[in-house]
Formats: structure tokens, sequence, C-alpha cells
């Protein structure tokens, strides 16, 4: 959006812009002053753009997509309702929770599968979180361990480094993880590990999602707040083409905080996710506690 500001005023009939609900209403504005007409095309259920303030503190923003959906409702919206990227069994969760059941799966990715797993897998694993004095980043060694032990099996059945992403709810997680595949000679160049908002857009053939929480309060930090985590929890769930692994303290993730209200947590998301994958016929619970 912003090598849009070289073009004249107007310059074309029409202007797309991809990925809408990631850009800020002002960088999307510059497309709107090049073009007659704009196109939005973007999902308004993951998570928004995120902007630095004055002082260096951050914070969501509304994008100009989401703005038009708030004021004039989803009637201004088409959606694309097959999609093409998933396994039906990783499609099926995000698609009743976040999108009203009304996407389909297009035929060429219902059955995508990676031979010898599952399309779901979902690790139990009590391990105690850690963070730095003052640090507000966690990690969780137990939850890394698992995650390189999850990375080894979904190698060994064949799928190339490239084509596997792991996804940490912490950047501090982020570390740990890498630091544990390194020790066990596999890390790769072409593996990415990183964190839920890195990953936004992004798509690999199997992906491993480790929530790092994990304590007796049940807090589960910003993954809880009702508004974002959701949203970040859908960018997470739909990475994966064929095969999706999640690893957490599900005690900690399925229950609210003790210091907040159920109706100031989204805990019970978390805890619909996990009964329905526990009843799915495609997913397999493993209890590493």
């Amino acid at each position: 959006t912003n090598g849009a500001a070289t073009f004249d005023q107007n310059a074309f009939d029409l202007a797309v812009v991809d990925e809408a609900t990631q850009a800020s209403r002002a960088a999307t504005a510059i497309a709107v002053n090049a073009a007659d007409t704009l196109v939005l095309a973007g999902d308004h259920r993951q998570l928004p753009p995120y902007g630095v303030r004055e002082g260096g503190a951050g914070e969501m923003r509304p994008s100009l997509f989401e703005t038009l959906i708030d004021r004039y409702g989803d009637d201004v919206a088409v959606l694309l309702a097959r999609q093409y990227r998933m396994h039906d069994a990783i499609a099926g969760f995000p698609n009743e929770a976040f999108y009203g059941g009304r996407l389909e799966t297009a035929a060429v990715a219902a059955d995508r599968a990676v031979d010898g797993l599952p399309p779901v897998a979902v690790v139990d694993v009590a391990g105690q979180e850690r963070r730095d004095e003052r640090g507000a980043s966690v990690r969780n060694a137990a939850e890394a361990s698992v995650v390189a032990d999850r990375v080894d099996t979904i190698r060994r059945a064949g799928v190339e480094p490239g084509d596997v992403g792991v996804i940490a709810a912490y950047s501090d997680h982020v570390s740990a993880i890498r630091g544990v595949l390194a020790d066990r000679g596999l890390d790769r160049p072409a593996l990415t590990v990183d964190t839920v908002d890195s990953f936004q857009g992004g798509e690999r053939d199997a992906v491993v999602v480790s929530f790092a929480r994990s304590n007796d309060a049940h807090d589960a930090g910003f993954l809880e707040h009702p508004a974002a985590g959701p949203r970040r929890l859908n960018v997470a769930l739909t990475r994966a083409r064929r095969h999706l692994s999640l690893v957490g303290d599900w005690a900690t993730l399925t229950d609210p905080a003790s210091h907040r209200s159920p109706a100031a947590s989204c805990a019970d998301v978390y805890a619909d996710l996990y009964d329905t994958l526990a009843d799915h016929a495609d997913a397999r619970l493993f209890n590493r506690r």
C-alpha cells in the first residue's frame, strides 16, 4: 500500500487490496486515492493491524475492512465459502466457531493428510511456565520438548523441513523451541518457528502449535482475552494443510483465570475446541502429563 503512494489520484479504474484486514485504515486510504473503485479482500475473523503508538506501546487497530463491516453489516461483504487449504478435520472447528458453519471444503483438500499421521493431534502436557524477572513473555520447557517430539514425528513421516511450521504463542517460547530443536539436530533453515502474529497469512503442510501457558491459576494471559483471543486462535488453527498438532496444558487453557469472570475470558472457546477434537474421528489425543 505504501508503494501505491507513487500513483496519481484515480489512476486506475479498480484497485484490489489483498490481506486488507491486516492493513490500517491509513494504509488502505492510499489505495483508495489511486482508483475509482476499491475491492478489499481479507478475513476480519483473524488478527487486525498492529500499530505502535508514540512512546513504543503497541495496540491492535481496526482495518478499513472491519470498519465497513461494523458500520454496514455483513451484507456489504461476499463470503468466499469454499476453502482449498485444509483437510476437512482441520477446518471443522474454525468453520463452526468462527464462520457459522458456512464454509465448505473443496474435494481436492478434504482428505489431504500426511501418511501415517492423523489430520489433527492434541497433546495435553503439564509443564510449568517460566518468565524472566520483569519480563512479560513466557516459555515452557516441557512443551518445547513435546514440540520437538512432534516435529521429529512429522519429519519421519516424510514432510520436508520447508513444509513444517511451528507456531508459539510467546516470543520467549519461540526461542525455547528453537533451542530444543537445535540440541536435537532437528533445526533446519527452511523449518519456520515463529509467533502466531508472524504466521498470519502463511501456511505449511504440517503445523505444530504450542500455547506455552501452564499454571495453577489457569491464567492463559492474552490468549484468553475475549476480543483478540479467539482471533489469534483462529489464525493458529488455520495455517496447516495436511496435519495440525496442538500442544498445551488444556486444564490451563479451558478454564477462566482465577482473576477473570467467564465473560472476561474466551476459555470457553478452548474448551469447545478440546471437546470437539476429543469426539472427532480424525483427531488423536495424547496425554503427556
